[in-house]
């Protein structure tokens, strides 16, 4: 064979290998060219709609009134601060968010203002520039109210995706912008090594392509060599050479490979369709879940919640019914709270005991149950027996049962999956917090009412009417907030020694006319007992009044004993007839308070009948009317007590529900158990003050009880003078400071201690303290004086008390200084002036009365109930000491001065 042949041979074969190498390996690029673009639209999309949802969440909890109060006071220790801060802290640890989360506001086309960061390391109004990619959207989001987020972007920290989104008032207008970023560093790293792996598998194929053209091309050429030299021999004549035609083996294979990579590359873009696919799943059931989330925030009502969630849980799964059960602790049943959909109707009065159907079993097991095939499901409830399928999961709060939320499906071939379980329970959770918060804004709603209805039985028992119009409408109040649905209150008769009934509402004839003796009956045994008891299973109980069953269906009962100074007056019995009601703990407690203050009424108007007697004896002759009227004198002191032993008893009783009624709105307004929309906060905040106001005036008033009833105990002890004051000093000057005024003081030094109690000695001081900077203007100037006066000290000739020779300014009336000790000592005379509004010469002599409120018409915008000053007084006049007040006249301030022993006293 000649040169000239095996050139051609050669360049023959080089060009197949390098062509086919070549079309090959421009394939494999382009294939990864586009798989390596996909990816990284793909996963940057994904990325920025998952970023701009935790945007939009975020912006949600948000208070845009409260932001707005940040911006204007730019101050970082305000609540409105801590409230912000606190969400924007829980946004980023909730969403394991590396970087900073803040709010911005835009100055100008190119600057923004910081207002809150979660680093804390800039100030509020900080201005910044963002990038030229970003900040029209910030622009964007003031404008439209929507949220959006940002392509890549690059600057001098890295590459970076931005989310934003509205941050609205109370009335819906943008007032902010949230800005959640993410440093895409580590998401450009992970793209770059894809481009590298897809470059290197091209890299690869390409280099196999070309060591497959050079075999393939030689198997090729070698045929069309042979052709060649058959060619050459049949024109020199010869026709006997055969050469067998191979290659098409090889080509097979080749196409194979081609296949297989193919097939590789096809299902690589599969796999990236279904990740695609499920990432949209993903994000539309975690917007479908926000939306449920933030309808479930527009009402507190608990019934409007349940009919909610049974409403949104058929449309998450797509299913015609769904309800929600709750579980009954007392009667360890699940009773049905909300239903909605095609089986509404069928289930309403149902009830599951645990493991009883898809509801019990969920209960008893506290977890999550499909049951796909329910004619079989062994635990099936016969009146659901049609029922095909069925999905179930608890509702839980902090590890405690609320119920069990459930749908159905009737018809044939729509199965539940482990996805629906997924998103019922994550929606669960979101329902329980809803429950929650309805169920305890409900309590704290009846809270407030049970104790407006205390405050008025107890206005009514100090100035009540006839007795019979009174007892029936204190039984119709406690009827009303214990939900019962009868009642009947029975008093004592001591000759018959029997209860029997005086006043009643929603009761029948034959219960008006049935007088029970001691241990017959719920009545009968409440008197026996001396304390209130609760039948809630009234027909099995073994001691129920068979006769009274005859005549009317009692589901449950409970009676409380009326007693005064330990003497039996009568039973208040409350009975409930619907199927399934139980009385609280805390609705005997509530109706043994009513029964109390009854009792006192009763007893007063019994006073009021002998006294009425009395003037009627009166009239006879002049010396029975002396000796009637020493004894309605008698009476009266007698009612005057029991007053004061009523209202001290009364407060005691009153705190402890108002304590609560503090401290739950105090928990909500904390978001403790969940976000509250402005509404809701407004009115706990209004509960949560009048709350307070009430809390001091019940504690004035139990002060003031216990001084009159003679109850009050002081626990003296030595006191270091200068320091106490200080420390009340310190107190007072932050009151003086929200109003911008000055407060001095003068304290004498080495002023020995103080024999006093420590609390009331403060109080005291508190009370003047406070009193001079509500009454003195903005600006003005309260100063406080402390020193010793010369002793006190019994005359031996009679007279009580009497100062040293002081200046006639500072002089005390002696008239007015009291004390038992005989040797006193000298004195400690604390003077507290003020510039405000003065006192008339007119009302210095009533200023220390209780209830006292001074017209003043400079001044009208103080409020109060008119206790301070009289509790002063009281309190100062225990410690053996005196006070006056002193003003040159209404505008021209006043003075207040107490004056209180310094030695010990003995004996």
């Amino acid at each position: 064979m000649s040169p000239g042949h095996d050139r051609s041979r050669r360049s023959l074969r080089v060009e197949l290998s390098l062509g086919l190498a070549v079309l090959v390996s421009l394939g494999i690029l382009t294939a990864g060219t586009l798989l390596y673009q996909r990816q990284r639209h793909d996963l940057q999309e994904y990325l920025g709609m998952s970023l701009q949802n935790i945007a939009r969440t975020g912006a949600v909890f948000l208070d845009g009134d409260a932001h707005q109060r940040v911006t204007a006071t730019r101050d970082k220790s305000s609540p409105d601060y801590r409230q912000v801060r606190q969400v924007l802290d829980r946004l980023k640890a909730e969403n394991q968010l590396a970087d900073d989360v803040y709010t911005l506001e835009p100055v100008s086309d190119t600057l923004t203002r910081f207002i809150v960061i979660t680093n804390d390391l800039t100030g509020i109004g900080e201005e910044y520039r963002l990038s030229p990619e970003t900040m029209p959207l910030v622009h964007r989001v003031l404008r439209e109210g929507i949220s959006v987020y940002s392509p890549m972007y690059m600057n001098e920290h890295g590459r970076w995706l931005t989310a934003f989104a509205p941050i609205r008032d109370g009335q819906g207008k943008v007032v902010a912008v949230l800005d959640v970023d993410y440093r895409a560093d580590v998401f450009w790293r992970e793209l770059r090594a894809i481009r590298w792996r897809i470059l290197g598998f091209s890299v690869a194929g390409a280099l196999v392509a070309l060591v497959a053209g050079l075999w393939y091309a030689r198997r090729i050429a070698r045929p069309l060599e042979g052709m060649a030299v058959q060619a050459r021999e049949v024109a020199q004549g010869e026709f006997s050479r055969r050469l067998p035609v191979t290659g098409a083996l090889e080509v097979a294979d080749l196409a194979g490979t081609l296949n297989r990579m193919a097939a590789q590359l096809q299902a690589l873009a599969i796999e990236q369709a279904r990740l695609f696919a499920a990432t949209e799943r993903a994000a539309r059931e975690a917007r479908s879940l926000y939306e449920v989330a933030h309808s479930l925030t527009t009402s507190l009502d608990v019934a409007e919640v349940l009919h909610l969630i049974a409403v949104k849980t058929t449309e998450l799964l797509g299913t015609p019914h769904a309800q929600v059960v709750l579980w009954d602790e007392a009667a360890q049943t699940l009773r049905l709270g909300a239903a909605y959909g095609t089986e509404a109707q069928r289930v309403q009065a149902q009830e599951f005991r645990l493991g009883e159907g898809v509801n019990g079993i969920v209960a008893q097991t506290r977890a999550p149950l499909i049951v796909n095939d329910y004619r079989t499901f062994p635990h099936r409830v016969p009146w659901l027996s049609e029922l095909v399928a069925v999905i179930g999961v608890p509702l839980l709060y902090r590890d405690r049962l609320l119920g069990v939320l459930t749908s159905h499906a009737t018809q044939p071939g729509s199965p539940f999956t482990e996805e629906h379980l997924a998103l019922l329970t994550n929606f669960a959770d979101q329902a329980s917090a809803a429950i929650e918060n309805a169920r305890l804004y409900e309590e704290e709603r009846r809270r407030a009412l049970e104790l407006q209805t205390v405050m008025e039985v107890s206005r009514d028992v100090v100035g009540q009417g006839p007795l019979d119009a009174f007892l029936q409408d204190v039984v119709r109040r406690a009827i009303n907030i214990t939900r019962a649905q009868s009642g009947t209150l029975y008093l004592w008769d001591g000759k018959a020694e029997v209860l029997c009934p005086r006043a009643w509402v929603n009761v029948g004839d034959y219960m008006r006319d049935v007088c029970y003796p001691l241990g017959r009956g719920i009545t009968g045994t409440a008197a026996a007992k001396g304390r209130g008891v609760i039948w809630n299973e009234y027909a099995s109980h073994p001691h129920r009044d068979p006769e009274l069953l005859q005549h009317v269906a009692l589901m449950a009962c409970m009676a409380a004993p009326l007693r005064i100074r330990d003497q039996l007056i009568g039973v208040l019995t409350l009975n409930a007839d619907e199927p399934g009601r139980h009385f609280s703990p805390a609705d005997l407690a509530l109706l043994e308070t009513f029964a109390s203050q009854m009792a006192v009424a009763i007893e007063n108007s019994r006073l009021y009948e002998e006294k009425r007697l009395a003037a009627i004896q009166l009239e006879a002759t002049v010396e029975d009317r002396t000796r009637d009227l020493k004894e309605a004198m008698r009476q009266v002191e007698e009612a005057s007590r029991h007053k004061s032993e009523f209202l001290a008893t009364m407060s005691h009783e009153l705190r402890t529900p108002l304590n609560s009624v503090i401290g739950f709105s105090e928990l909500l307004l904390g978001q403790g158990v969940g976000p509250l929309t402005e509404k809701q906060a407004r009115y706990l905040g209004h509960i949560h003050n009048s709350g307070k106001h009430l809390l001091q005036l019940i504690s004035d008033i139990l002060d003031l009880s216990k001084v009159e009833a003679g109850k009050f105990v002081l626990q003296p002890e030595p006191l270091p003078v200068a320091q106490t004051l200080e420390d009340i000093l310190l107190i007072a000057r932050g009151l003086a400071n929200k109003k911008s005024q000055a407060l001095e003081s003068q304290i004498e030094p080495d002023l020995p201690p103080l024999h006093v109690d420590p609390v009331r000695f403060k109080q005291i001081l508190f009370n003047l303290l406070s009193n001079a900077v509500k009454f003195t203007p903005d600006g003005g100037m309260i100063a406080l004086r402390a020193r010793r006066v010369p002793g006190i000290a019994e005359h031996p000739q009679g007279t009580r008390l009497r100062y040293a020779e002081l200046p006639a300014t500072d002089r005390l009336p002696q008239s007015a200084i009291r004390n038992p000790q005989s040797e006193i000592g000298e004195c400690l005379e604390i003077r507290v002036t003020d510039t405000g509004a003065g006192i008339r010469a007119e009302d210095l002599p009533k200023l220390f009365g209780e209830f006292v409120q001074l017209e003043n018409t400079r001044d009208q915008r103080h409020e109060g109930s008119g206790l301070g000053l009289a509790l002063t007084k009281k309190l100062v006049e225990l410690h053996g000491g005196q006070i006056r007040a002193e003003s040159e006249g209404e505008g021209r301030g006043s003075t207040f001065a107490v004056v209180l022993p310094l030695a010990t006293p003995q004996g």
